[in-house]
């Protein structure tokens, strides 16, 4: 169980990376 979900998290981080850069992203140009 461990294993599983360390690799859910391997797997899941860059993608939440990636969406939280794009809302952040786009948060700095709606203020500019």
């Amino acid at each position: 169980m461990l294993a599983a979900l360390i690799a859910g998290f391997a797997v899941a981080f860059p993608v939440n990376y990636i969406l939280v850069g794009r809302v952040f992203d786009i948060s700095i140009k709606w203020r500019a």
